[in-house]
């Protein structure tokens, strides 16, 4: 087994690259409060809570699916641009050697 050293050469500019931090930063926390809110929907349906006004439970699912969709479309989306350019460094740097 021979051992070889890749070099990948990414140049992201300073604000790109603070911009994918405070993404990676986001999608946990949206997640962990989506996750109680589910939490929570469990426990009130089972004690009968939504029984009479299931409304409210509908309110609150929509606004879940929209926090989950903009956190999809926008740090999602950035997190993906950044995961396409490490992918083509890696391939040139492949390509080089």
């Amino acid at each position: 087994m021979t051992n070889s050293i890749t070099t990948v050469c990414l140049n992201l500019n300073t604000a790109d690259l603070e911009a994918c931090r405070l993404a990676a930063e986001e999608v946990p926390y949206v997640l962990h409060h989506a996750g109680q809110i589910f939490e929570y929907l469990g426990v009130s349906q089972s004690l009968g809570h939504f029984d009479e006004n299931p409304q409210v439970m509908i309110s609150l699912c929509e606004l879940i699916s929209r926090a989950l969709k903009n956190i999809a479309e926008n740090e999602g989306e950035m997190l993906a641009e950044l995961a396409c350019k490490l992918r083509d460094a890696k391939e040139v740097g492949h390509a080089e050697q």
